[in-house]
């Protein structure tokens, strides 16, 4: 059995070993037993173990995860967020920690968003944000480039390269599609699957996420938490359980309800059998094999009262609407017969030879006959009261054929068909003949010939049919008597007792389920918690450097809405609430401690971990603690880190934690370049070399700018040796950082590099000059006055010889 990633159903082992154990103690009935383990896999089996149906169970073995591991081997990017034109960020597909710095803005973050977005389809740092947020999701320098983001995956198992593509097709964030690539297979659309444990082992975290872990809601985590350790298939157990307590519980309730009901309805009712009911259903314990005696032996079995109820209902036929129907019909066919034949057409002719007549004539000639001075004045208007006359005739003659058809209408609509329900005559019911009657009454009613004489004839059929209504109106309510109603009533209150009364050994049995399984939660929750918590304790004591805050067990408490995660902090040995007294950056600190074990968990699929300016908040002291827990986790986990602060980096390298580094800087019109690099120092002298030989600069530019990376340089390998020397002297981080900051000049920061002084610069030049000879103290001059007015020698030897410094510098010791 599996659900998505494996994780819950690995519980399922080590609680059917803990039925079997409680079993065999005596501590959990078999039945009990059935019911947790029935519960624990879902509704259909918890109510197949409830019905009592056989159900074959075998010891079930730990689900491997259905999402094998993987790891990130690139991210692309087109046309997304910060980035323009395609790039891709390779990465190695294994075991190990890599960094990618870049400068706010640079697009650094955006392969760590389209990595998100690729597998996810969704981005955290817009969740709960308003549109502002995800608007800018496009590349604002990229109109005319399709976006989409993409990434490699390494997956075991299957060979090459797993490619998952998201697409955009309109202007709306979720306008995409997502296409997967398993190598040598078709691209097919859709995506991986793998929703379930993404949620779950959730290998992504934001600044944001990490800034919400612990300010955000409580039951959040907790419900992070809980879902990882597989413990919401339990409470999901326990609500099946409780639920089918309730619906038990409920259906005794309602019968116990019942019998009251039917006890004061029985003692108003005059009939031994009632009394004898009565008796059977009295006291705290009703005996029901008597009211079953009573039932089905000495009750008169309810009849078939179907055919009763269809008479009863029956319709007769309207008398007095089918006289008003055959006086009507007899008064409209003898109006038409009181007309000529054809005289309402002959009419209409007439008349409109006459109008033709007057609206053609234009002389007092006849055009027909030819006769003179015929058609004058008196003609017309002879002529027209003559037209006047035959419309109206003609008018009466339609009104009349009207009424008839009408009359014949509502003659038709008075005779309704024989219902079938006359063809089942009930007994005593006087209705034996009368469907013919009825039948031959609707044929003679719809015969033209016959159809007044049987209007008149639906007297006598309504009479007999109205009778026999009566007779089977009467019927029913002899036999729906007091008795009838009751009995039926009672059958269906024994036939709910005795489910209740055979689920009660049922119920009792999940009740001792419930409370077993509540206890059995409780332990699982604390055996799961505690890798989460005993890796998140020792992340804190790495991260927590030169803090008074310690940090106790992790705990999940609380249910329904009052969810939370109970952390026990202490600061100075007093109890205390960690958001009251932790820095933001200790919160933040908090929040990766508690990220990276739920997300390292073995059943986990993801060996990558990709993690967003995590170091924002955090003081140097903790930089270097978090240099650490990262190489930690990379010994077993892919980490992947975008951050900003140069400090992750210099710790990375001064550790000599083995880490790789990418550069990543953005040009004009959103084009991002990606460069591998070593270390700080060697990335200023190789921009200084770049610098010195290219033709896109003028040369006054190039003469400031040169001298102002190798300045850098020499700042950077200075920082690298005071940190070094001092921290590994055991000085705290903060008085660290605090001497770095108080070097306000090139010259300060030499001198505390070379003699650990920063008040001895005066002695900087002669050392130089000695140790490396002039050309050294003339490069520093350079630089420290090149960067304003610019170096009027060789740009190419400034590098070289600044290059021979920094290294002097790296070697040095204190003087």
């Amino acid at each position: 059995m599996s659900h998505g990633d494996g994780t819950e159903d690995a519980l399922l082992p080590r609680l059917f070993e803990r039925v079997v154990e409680a079993v065999g103690a005596g501590d959990l009935g078999e039945c009990a037993g059935d019911l947790v383990l029935g519960a624990y896999e879902g509704d259909a089996e918890l109510a197949a173990q409830v019905d009592g149906d056989a159900v074959e169970r075998v010891a079930p073995s730990a689900a491997a995860a259905d999402v094998p591991r993987t790891y990130l081997r690139d991210i692309t990017v087109t046309g997304f967020r910060g980035i323009g034109p395609e790039r891709t960020l390779h990465l190695n597909p294994g075991p190990g920690l890599t960094l990618v710095v870049g400068r706010n803005g640079s697009g650094k973050s955006s392969f760590a968003e389209a990595a998100e977005m690729a597998l996810t389809g969704g981005n955290a740092r817009w969740k709960g944000r308003t549109n502002v947020w995800t608007d800018g999701w496009r590349n604002l320098h990229s109109r005319d480039i399709t976006p989409s983001v993409a990434v490699g995956l390494i997956v075991d198992g299957l060979p090459g390269v797993t490619r998952v593509v998201r697409t955009w097709t309109g202007d709306d964030v979720d306008e995409a599609r997502t296409t997967v690539q398993r190598s040598g297979g078709r691209r097919e659309h859709g995506v991986l699957g793998w929703d379930e444990a993404l949620e779950s082992y959730r290998p992504f975290l934001s600044y944001a996420e990490l800034g919400a872990m612990l300010s955000g809601r409580p039951s959040d985590l907790h419900d992070s938490l809980f879902r990882i350790l597989g413990l919401q298939r339990v409470a999901d157990a326990q609500v099946r359980i409780k639920a089918q307590v309730k619906r038990l519980k409920d259906a005794d309730a309602a019968v116990k309800a019942a019998r009251r009901g039917l006890l004061e309805e029985l003692a108003g009712v005059d009939d031994d059998r009632a009394r004898r009911v009565s008796a059977a259903l009295a006291g705290r314990s009703p005996d029901l094999d008597d009211l079953r005696v009573v039932l089905l032996t000495e009750a008169e079995p309810l009849a078939d009262l179907a055919p009763f109820r269809a008479w009863a209902s029956l319709v007769a036929p309207q008398a007095s609407a089918a006289d008003a129907a055959a006086d009507r019909l007899v008064a409209a066919t003898e109006a038409v017969g009181a007309l000529a034949d054809d005289d309402s057409e002959r009419a209409r002719q007439l008349a409109d030879l006459l109008q033709a007549a007057l609206e053609s004539a234009t002389s007092a000639d006849c055009p027909v006959c030819g006769a003179v001075d015929r058609l004058d004045d008196d003609w017309r208007a002879r002529s027209r009261v003559e037209v006047g006359r035959l419309r109206r005739e003609a008018a009466a003659a339609e009104r009349a054929h009207a009424d008839l058809r009408n009359a014949r209408v509502a003659a038709a609509a008075v005779v309704v068909p024989a219902p079938a329900a006359l063809d089942a005559v009930p007994d005593g019911v006087p209705g034996e003949g009368l469907a013919d009657r009825w039948r031959a009454w609707a044929t003679a009613a719809r015969t033209p010939d016959t159809t007044v004489s049987a209007l008149r004839d639906a007297t006598d059929l309504a009479a007999d049919v109205e009778a026999a209504v009566a007779a089977a109106r009467a019927e029913l309510v002899r036999r729906e008597d007091v008795w009838q109603p009751l009995a039926q009533r009672l059958r269906d209150h024994l036939a709910a007792a005795e489910a209740v009364f055979l689920a009660s050994d049922v119920c009792a049995d999940l009740q001792a389920a419930e409370k077993w399984l509540k206890t059995q939660a409780e332990v699982l929750r604390d055996e799961g918690l505690a890798p989460i918590a005993e890796r998140a304790a020792r992340t804190w004591q790495a991260l927590r450097q030169e803090s008074n805050i310690d940090l106790g067990p992790v705990r999940l408490e609380g249910s329904a809405t009052r969810r939370r995660v109970a952390l026990d902090v202490t600061v100075d040995g007093e109890a205390s609430a960690a958001l009251g007294v932790m820095s933001q950056g200790e919160l933040h600190a908090l929040g990766l401690a508690l990220f990276l074990p739920r997300a390292m968990l073995e059943q986990s699929p993801f060996r990558f971990l990709v993690i967003d300016d995590p170091v924002q908040a955090m003081d140097p002291a903790k930089v270097d603690g978090l240099a650490r827990v990262l190489a930690e986790v990379a010994a077993t986990h892919q980490v992947v880190v975008f951050t900003h602060d140069d400090r992750l980096p210099e710790a990375a390298r001064r550790l000599q934690l083995g880490a790789t580094i990418w550069e990543v800087a953005r040009r004009e019109r959103s084009v991002v370049d990606l460069r591998r690099s070593e270390d700080q120092v060697a990335r200023y002298l190789d921009d200084a070399r770049a610098v010195a030989r290219t033709e896109a600069l003028t040369p006054a530019a190039q003469r400031r700018v040169v001298p102002g990376l190798c300045r850098s340089a020499i700042e950077a390998a200075c920082h690298e040796v005071v940190r070094a020397r001092r921290l590994t002297g055991g000085h705290r981080h903060a008085d660290v950082e605090a001497a770095l900051s108080g070097c306000t000049t090139t010259m300060t920061t030499l001198a505390l590099a070379l003699f650990d002084d920063g008040t001895a610069g005066d002695r900087v030049f002669a050392t130089l000059n000695t140790r490396l000879g002039r050309q050294a103290g003339d490069a520093l001059r350079a630089c420290r006055e090149g960067a304003h007015a610019g170096h009027d020698g060789s740009l190419v030897d400034l590098v070289r010889d600044v290059d021979e410094l920094v290294g002097f510098v790296r070697r040095s010791v204190v003087r």
